[in-house]
């Protein structure tokens, strides 16, 4: 099952996450949804956190 986002520390995670791929602070002009993550996010996520597993589409 996917984490929640709109959560505060998923939302926190979310956003470290993206910072680290962009080398930068994520803004509203990256698209940045917190809700609809790309497969990148989700992955990288699972990778981290550990608690879950997910497979590419």
């Amino acid at each position: 099952m996917f984490p929640r986002f709109e959560q505060p520390r998923w939302r926190r995670f979310a956003t470290i996450v993206a910072q680290l791929e962009l080398d930068r602070e994520p803004t509203a002009a990256d698209g940045l949804d917190f809700v609809s993550m790309n497969q990148g996010g989700f992955a990288c996520a699972s990778t981290i956190h550990g608690s879950m597993r997910l497979q590419a589409e």
